[in-house]
């Protein structure tokens, strides 16, 4: 700027610089502008289920000689984090909100923004219903019966004896779930999913079934 003598750089490099007073006189200076840190790409972000650990936040690339700061929503979540040639991780986030990088030249002080931001959000897990059923039954009767005393619509239900998947996926309809009866003793739980997120939780309780001789 000829009148305020403020020099903007536009490019990386070194200028020469000649003011000239209408006397004649003048002065020249040479100006040094300091590139940018190259812009990188974030990675990961997305939902994960609550309880979960979270999710990982990163960048594509991270420059040797630049230092790296996580913001979250415009406040910053992490320290300065040297980069070293290759891509970045800020391990697992848990916060919900929207992430962006800064990355500083730690010689210069030069920053710029990575290019664009990634979201983490929380999916929340299923809600917890109890196991209905179970008990004894006699020798050469149906089974006993299992079921929920309530359930979800878009939550798919299913039965286990131990650690062991018995039967089929039941679909939430709003109400009571009925997955028959079983004759095969032991503990059962019920996991539920949900059928969007994939987030799941055990229902609340357990049913135990055992076998009554016949007389």
């Amino acid at each position: 700027n000829t009148f305020t003598g403020i020099v903007t750089g536009v490019g990386p490099g070194t200028s020469t610089i000649t003011y000239t007073l209408p006397t004649g006189c003048l002065a020249t200076s040479s100006v040094l502008v300091n590139p940018l840190p190259d812009a990188y790409t974030l990675t990961g972000g997305g939902a994960y289920c609550a309880g979960t650990a979270g999710i990982h936040v990163g960048i594509s690339y991270a420059s040797s000689g630049v230092n790296y700061t996580l913001y979250n929503t415009g406040s910053p979540v992490s320290l300065p984090t040297p980069g070293s040639n290759s891509g970045m991780d800020f391990g697992l986030q848990t916060s919900p909100g929207v992430y962006t990088v800064v990355g500083t030249n730690a010689i210069t002080g030069c920053s710029s923004n990575m290019t664009g931001s990634v979201t983490v959000s929380v999916n929340p897990l299923p809600v917890i219903h109890n196991i209905t059923g179970g008990g004894g039954y006699c020798v050469g009767t149906p089974g006993s019966p299992l079921g929920t005393d309530a359930s979800e619509v878009g939550t798919n239900y299913q039965l286990y004896n131990g650690p062991t998947a018995v039967g089929p996926v039941v679909a939430g309809t709003g109400g009571a779930l009925s997955f028959g009866s079983y004759t095969a003793t032991g503990t059962y739980t019920v996991l539920a999913t949900d059928a969007t997120t994939g987030c799941s939780q055990w229902q609340g309780s357990n049913a135990i079934i055992s076998v009554t001789a016949a007389p």
